[in-house]
């Protein structure tokens, strides 16, 4: 079995990776309500699993990201109609637990992203999963429906545009060049 060094994997990598603009993303980012924000995690998730045994599965990001949250949001909108009048100290301890729950999985999902992306940019894990932690907080005040904990959501905003801006700065610096869709060294 061949080892690959960090350059070699950085560079395969690099190969199926598309520079996008920090203009677009910010873009992107408004137009979406920074939701834009979960797919760009979810395909650099799918590039990084091609690339990097340790990365985390990219079905695994949506799962957490997308459905779930959703799921529950429905599922307890429902529950908390039908039982919120019966019982509402048990509906409020199993939905806190269950968003605990859906919690935990999102951070965990972006603690083994993070990991996975600085093993191909050899950048430091704390500047992103600090802004990701940010970010959580803004979750949680989604969450519990408290305001004034929204603004921490543009920690994940500024984590996914500091990583693609990570990544160009990286392309720009390798020796690959893309014609029509078949990439050349230098």
């Amino acid at each position: 079995m061949r080892h690959h060094s960090h350059k070699d994997k950085a560079e395969r990598f690099l190969k199926d990776f598309e520079e996008t603009s920090t203009t677009v993303m910010i873009g992107l980012m408004v137009i979406s309500a920074g939701l834009y924000s979960i797919i760009w995690i979810y395909i650099t998730s799918k590039l990084l699993q091609e690339h990097n045994i340790h990365a985390p599965e990219s079905s695994r990001g949506l799962i957490v990201m997308a459905a779930l949250p959703l799921s529950w949001f429905f599922i307890s909108s429902f529950i908390q109609n039908k039982l919120l009048n019966s019982v509402p100290l048990l509906y409020t301890i199993f939905d806190i637990g269950i968003w605990g729950f859906i919690f935990f999985l999102i951070f965990k999902f972006y603690i083994d992203f993070v990991h996975s992306f600085t093993q191909i940019t050899q950048s430091h894990p704390i500047i992103w999963n600090g802004l990701f932690v940010i970010g959580m907080i803004g979750v949680v005040g989604l969450i519990i429906n408290m305001i004034s904990l929204y603004p921490f959501l543009i920690g994940i905003v500024f984590a996914v545009i500091g990583m693609q801006t990570e990544l160009n700065s990286l392309l720009k610096g390798h020796t690959i060049k893309k014609v029509s869709s078949v990439y050349y060294g230098k």
